[in-house]
């Protein structure tokens, strides 16, 4: 493979030579050269760049693959889109490079004819070419959100049409039963937003019977970046952590199977920032859709950057039954509570109810009295004592 990398780079170099010593005969420099001197020349402009280039041979093939390596393990490292778009900046540079190095190529100068022009054109590519392709890495988020933009139109519009297909058919079918105006203003409902939904309600569960009971409309969008951590996750040594993490992915599975919503697996990739929660809020951003989560802090975080949050904890807090002072409560005292003279039990929901004085009453079902509700983002505790 040597041998024949330094044969072909020889005979490169021997045209090389060759060219540069015709330019030399040709231009005004070296004249009044006879047959016998201009072949001479051919061939020691040939052999000194057949022997220069034979001799560069091996640091040349080492350069090569060098360069080959390292160009293979960035895109290795890129993915599919990052690599299109940058092929695509690389064309647009090229193609201002070609308008611009027009009238270069026309430029001509005695002794040495338009060689300069060549050279500054080469360069112009090189440079424009490189230019497109640094831009493109610069604006990748950028041009990818405006690209998804671009897409969610199209959705929204494709939609759309079929809203108001359907809405002209209800509208003949109440016309021939209803004596309806040719005129009215058309009903348009507005069009459900997508639902990103993130690690911690995806494992939880309850989000699923939400979607089962039709009360979330919408595409259900699960990042592959969720998918990931949850695959990490039941990949835990930890066996609480590993149960957790394949009940999640089972519970992906079950959506897709019996769910009759539209399910997206999300596959764009977001380099920055590192973190999932981060990734997930500029995924709703770029969706123009709201996150569904279980997490507090992601809930606050979201909050702050006026992203829609849906949090299933604040929808089953709402839904538990509502008591009030003075209303009679019929309770299982379980256990002591926090103070000396406290009982605790809970509802079937979960909520807690604590008796003020139900120590003596542990292990018993005594009938109490509301005295107070507490609301708190954890969620709802009752108190209550027993009547004397």
């Amino acid at each position: 493979m040597k041998q024949f990398m330094r044969a072909v780079l020889g005979l490169i170099g021997a045209a090389l030579g060759a060219v540069l010593a015709h330019m030399l005969i040709t231009s005004d420099l070296i004249g009044g050269l006879g047959k016998i001197e201009r072949i001479m020349c051919y061939i020691v402009g040939a052999g000194i760049g057949f022997g220069l280039l034979f001799a560069m041979a091996d640091r040349f093939a080492f350069f090569m693959r060098n360069f080959v390596e390292s160009v293979t393990k960035q895109i290795r490292e890129v993915s599919l889109s990052e690599v299109l778009f940058r092929t695509i900046g690389l064309i647009v540079g090229l193609i201002i490079a070609s308008i611009i190095s027009t009238p270069v190529l026309q430029l001509s100068i005695s002794q040495v004819g338009n060689a300069i022009g060549v050279i500054i054109a080469v360069m112009i590519y090189a440079v424009m070419g490189l230019l497109g392709i640094r831009l493109e890495m610069m604006y990748h988020e950028d041009i990818m959100s405006v690209v998804q933009q671009l897409r969610n139109a199209l959705t929204r519009s494709e939609a759309d049409r079929e809203k108001r297909a359907e809405i002209k058919k209800k509208k003949k079918f109440l016309a021939k039963t209803t004596e309806l105006e040719g005129d009215e203003e058309e009903f348009e409902p507005p069009i459900a937003c997508p639902k990103i939904l993130d690690t911690s309600v995806i494992i939880d569960g309850r989000i699923f019977e939400v979607m089962r009971a039709g009360f979330l409309e919408g595409t259900i969008v699960v990042s592959h970046y969720v998918l990931e951590e949850l695959q990490h996750i039941s990949d835990s040594s930890d066996p609480l952590r590993r149960e957790r993490g394949r009940k999640g992915l089972d519970h992906i599975h079950e959506m897709q199977t019996h769910s009759a919503q539209e399910i997206i697996i999300d596959n764009r990739e977001i380099s920055k920032p590192k973190e999932v929660d981060s990734k997930l809020l500029v995924l709703t951003q770029q969706y123009d859709g709201r996150l569904v989560t279980n997490d507090f802090n992601l809930n606050k975080v979201a909050t702050v950057q006026n992203i829609p949050v849906l949090n299933v904890n604040d929808l089953a807090n709402a839904l538990k039954p509502i008591v009030i002072p003075g209303e009679h409560m019929t309770v299982s005292v379980i256990k002591h509570g926090k103070e000396p003279e406290q009982g605790l039990g809970y509802l079937e929901d979960g909520t807690m109810i604590v008796v003020e004085n139900g120590r003596d009453a542990i292990g018993q079902t005594v009938d109490t009295i509301v005295t107070s509700v507490l609301q708190t983002s954890a969620g709802k505790m009752i108190f209550t004592r027993i009547p004397e």
